[in-house]
C-alpha cells in the first residue's frame, strides 16, 4: 500500500488473542499497514456488522483468502461510494428540476402516448385555472388545440378559450410528451396595439401627403388600383404605403373599404373584430329535425364530458344513457339491442379503447351507427378510423353546435328512423 493511499482501519472480531494476531500478521504479508486491532469475544458483533453492511465474512480456516478479500472489500467500498455519490447528484438534478417546473412562469405539461396528463405544474394551475387534481388524468385535448406554427388555442376550465404559444417535445420511447404552453393574450394585444396604430398613422400620414395645401381626392378610375404595391398619383412616391396598409389590415383580421364622391370627399373605413364575440343566441343552434329524437348511449369515463353531452343531447329531445367504461357500453346494449338509435364512444378509456369496443357493439347490432370520440385526430387517422366502420368522428374538445351537427349526421345516414323515442 502506498503512502498516498489511506491507511486501512481493520476490526478483528476474535476472542483468541494469538489468532487475532495471525490475522494481523496476514494482512502485513499483504501489504495492507494495520493502524488499530482490537480482539473481541461477542460473536454478536458478528451477526450486527454484517446486518450493518459487511461485505464479507471469513472463516478462520480459510485466512488464506483474507488479501483478497479485503481488497474486493475496498473496491466494493469504492463502487459504493461512487454510486452514492452518483444518486445524491441525481437527486440534487431532480430538485432542481423539480424547483424549475414549478417555478416555471409557463405551462409544462407532460401527456402519456394516449394523450392523457400525467404532470401538470404551477403554471399551468393558473393560466388554465384548473387544479393539478383535476387535470391529471384528463386528456390534454380539453385544454388546447394546437395549429401549426407553435401557436393555438387555450381552454379555462370555465369554457373560456385564449390564444397560446406553445412547444411540443418529440415522443420519448414510451410515447410521453412533453409541452410547453404561453398565455399569448397580453402578446397579441399589444402587437394588435400597435398594428392599429400604424393604420391610423399610415391613413393619416397619406391623407396629408395627398391633399398638400387643399382639398384632396381620389379619382374613381383609381380607386381599384390605390392599394395595389409600386401604384401612386404622387410625383415622387413610391406606392407602397397604400400596399402596406392593406397587408396590416389584413394580418388584423380586420376589413377596409373606400368611399370616394366628386365634391364630397374621401372615406376609409376600417372594421375591426370586437374585443369580446358576442355569444350567439339561442335560435341560432341548429334545431333537432322532427323524427330524429331517439335513444343515445354516450361511453367515456369521464364523468364532467357524460354530463354535458347528456346535458346537451337532451336540450334536443334525444334520450341518454350514459356509461362510465367500454365494458359497461357492450353489456347496456347486450340488456337491450334493439333500444339504443346510436352509440357515442371515446377513443381513449381506460378499460378498452374505442377500436376495441365498435366491434363487440356490431357483433350485437350489426346495423348501429356509431361515433368515435378522440381528441388526438388527423386527416390519416380520420380515415383509419373511418374504415374500421365508424359513422363518424368527433374531434375533442367539441362545441355544442359540432355534436348536436355530428348526431344529426349520423342519426339521418341510418336506413330507418330511430327505433325508440324518448
Amino acid at each position: 500500500m502506498s503512502e498516498k493511499e489511506p491507511r486501512l482501519r481493520v476490526l478483528v472480531v476474535e476472542e483468541q488473542p494469538l489468532d487475532a494476531e495471525r490475522v494481523a500478521l496476514e494482512l502485513k504479508r499483504a501489504g495492507f499497514e494495520l493502524v488499530g486491532q482490537r480482539a473481541q469475544r461477542m460473536e454478536e458483533v458478528v451477526v450486527d456488522a454484517m446486518r450493518a453492511g459487511a461485505v464479507d465474512f471469513l472463516p478462520k480456516n480459510r485466512l488464506a483468502r483474507l488479501p483478497r478479500a479485503v481488497t474486493q472489500a475496498l473496491e466494493y467500498r469504492r463502487i459504493a461510494g461512487e454510486r452514492s455519490r452518483a444518486e445524491a447528484a441525481l437527486r440534487e438534478q431532480r430538485a432542481e428540476l423539480h424547483s424549475l417546473v414549478g417555478s416555471a412562469p409557463d405551462a409544462i405539461v407532460r401527456v402519456d402516448a394516449r394523450g392523457r396528463v400525467t404532470r401538470w405544474n404551477a403554471a399551468a394551475e393558473r393560466i388554465f385555472a384548473v387544479s393539478r387534481d383535476a387535470a391529471v388524468g384528463m386528456e390534454a385535448s380539453r385544454f388546447l388545440s394546437l395549429a401549426e406554427g407553435g401557436g393555438g388555442v387555450g381552454r379555462r376550465g370555465d369554457g373560456s378559450e385564449f390564444p397560446i404559444e406553445a412547444t411540443v417535445s418529440p415522443a420519448d420511447e414510451t410515447g410521453k410528451r412533453t409541452l410547453v404552453v404561453r398565455d399569448d393574450t397580453a402578446r397579441q394585444d399589444a402587437a394588435a396595439e400597435r398594428a392599429t396604430m400604424q393604420v391610423v398613422m399610415n391613413l393619416a400620414s397619406n391623407a396629408i401627403e395627398a391633399c398638400g395645401q387643399g382639398p384632396g381626392t381620389v379619382e374613381v378610375s383609381v380607386q381599384s388600383r390605390i392599394f395595389h404595391p409600386f401604384f401612386t398619383t404622387k410625383p415622387r412616391g413610391k406606392g407602397l404605403g397604400l400596399s402596406a396598409l392593406l397587408g396590416t389590415v389584413n394580418r388584423l383580421g380586420a376589413a377596409l373599404y373606400v368611399e370616394s364622391r366628386p365634391g364630397a370627399g374621401s372615406r376609409f373605413t376600417v372594421l375591426m373584430r370586437a374585443a369580446v364575440e358576442v355569444a350567439s343566441s339561442a335560435a341560432a343552434e341548429p334545431e333537432e329535425p322532427s323524427g330524429f329524437a331517439g335513444t343515445i348511449l354516450v361511453a367515456d369515463d369521464e364523468p364532467l364530458v357524460l354530463a354535458a353531452v347528456k346535458r346537451v343531447l337532451e336540450g334536443r329531445g334525444h334520450r341518454v344513457l350514459t356509461v362510465g367504461s367500454g365494458r359497461e357500453a357492450i353489456e347496456r346494449l347486450r340488456e337491450r339491442p334493439d333500444a339504443i338509435d346510436l352509440a357515442i364512444v371515446d377513443l381513449s378509456m381506460s378499460d378498452l379503447s374505442g377500436d376495441e369496443v365498435l366491434p363487440k357493439l356490431r357483433a350485437l347490432r350489426p346495423d348501429l351507427p356509431a361515433l368515435l370520440a378522440s381528441g388526438w385526430t388527423d386527416e390519416k387517422s380520420e380515415e383509419r378510423f373511418r374504415s374500421q366502420g365508424w359513422s363518424g368522428l368527433i374531434a375533442k374538445p367539441f362545441s355544442s353546435r359540432v355534436l348536436v351537427e355530428c348526431v344529426q349526421r349520423a342519426l339521418r345516414a341510418g336506413r330507418t328512423p330511430p327505433r325508440s323515442q324518448p
